[in-house]
Parts: structure tokens; sequence; C-alpha cells
């Protein structure tokens, strides 16, 4: 029996609701285990529309050990895009350890909208092979794609393009047979 694949998604203040809510409702429906955190002790992100979501874990305090265990026992980390979430997200200092410890593990971790600009400014993205929002564009090598898969980096572009991006998360993590079951499921059909 193969293990249960854990992802967590990382969602700070100014988040889009949207490019979370796609990714989870995704991965839960091929059966990823899937941890929302936040570095807010209430436990709650609030959106860049004002919504709210709650998330089950605050990494504000946590230490090495904890940092290395979130590292080690996740298979996927993912930031969703959002102006505000991009910044918030990048100046925390615990999710950027995190995020860096998953990296040189080789975990996979995805990004999508803005979020592609906090890997790149953490040196985890360290060329220029990823997609991010069109006004961000960092370079003309970027945005030739909407999703695109960079060995164990998964970048995408914006709301639009959440199937999509949760579709390579689940195909990277478990096989291409278990993201066209859930896209058979949704009836995704990508023109």
């Amino acid at each position: 029996m193969q293990k249960i694949k854990k992802a967590i998604v990382f969602c700070f203040d100014g988040i889009e609701i949207g490019e979370a809510v796609i990714v989870i409702d995704l991965l839960k429906r091929a059966n990823i285990k899937v941890l929302l955190v936040t570095n807010k002790e209430e436990k709650i992100a609030i959106a860049s529309n004002k919504m709210f979501l709650t998330c089950e874990e605050c990494i504000k305090y946590i230490n090495l050990k904890h940092i290395e265990y979130f590292a080690n026992e996740y298979d996927c980390f993912i930031l969703p895009g959002g102006k505000n979430q991009q910044v918030n997200a990048q100046n925390d200092i615990v999710s950027e350890k995190i995020f860096k410890l998953a990296n040189q593990n080789k975990k996979i971790i995805g990004a999508i909208c803005a979020s592609p600009l906090t890997l790149y400014n953490w040196g985890i993205i360290n060329d220029f092979n990823f997609c991010v929002f069109p006004s961000l564009k960092i370079s003309e090598l970027n945005n030739k794609k909407t999703t695109l898969v960079n060995k164990n980096i998964i970048t995408s572009i914006s709301l639009g393009t959440s199937f999509e991006f949760a579709l390579a998360i689940i195909e990277k993590l478990l096989s291409k047979q278990e993201a066209n079951k859930v896209k058979n499921q949704i009836i995704y059909k990508n023109k």
C-alpha cells in the first residue's frame, strides 16, 4: 500500500483565496493530506477579498526541530498567490527556512501568481525557468507557459491557471493517472 502523501499550504494575509481553495480541494480529491498553516496566532488568514481562511497550525514560534519535522514529514510545500500574501510570506523567516530545507531535500514546491517571486527572492529558484504573474515578469525567459514543472518546483501564473497548477502537483506527487482521475471527476477541460 502506498504511503499517503502530505502537503502544506502556507496562508498569509492577502492570500488569493481562489488559488488556495482550488488547490486544496483538488489535492484532497486525490487523497493527499493537506495542512493549512499561517504565521498568525489566531490561525486565520484574511484573503485579498476580505474572506477568512481558517488554518490548522500557526508556525510563528516553531523552533528548528519543528522546521526539520515539517521539511522531512511533508512531501509538498505550496505558496498560493496574492500580492500581499507574497510580501507576507517573503518576510516570514520560519517559512523561508522550511521551504529552503524542503528544497534541499528535493521535496515538491509549488508557487502560483506572485509567490514564485518569493521563491526567487529566497534563492530557491536561481534561474529564470519559472512562471510568475505576468506584470511581475522578472526576465523574458519566464511566462512562456502558464504552468511549469522544473525539477521539483512547480510554478503557475494566476487564479485562472489554478486547476492546471493543482493537477501538475498531483501528477508530480502521485501519477499522471491519479491527476487524470481528478481531472475527469471535476470535468476539467483545458482548451
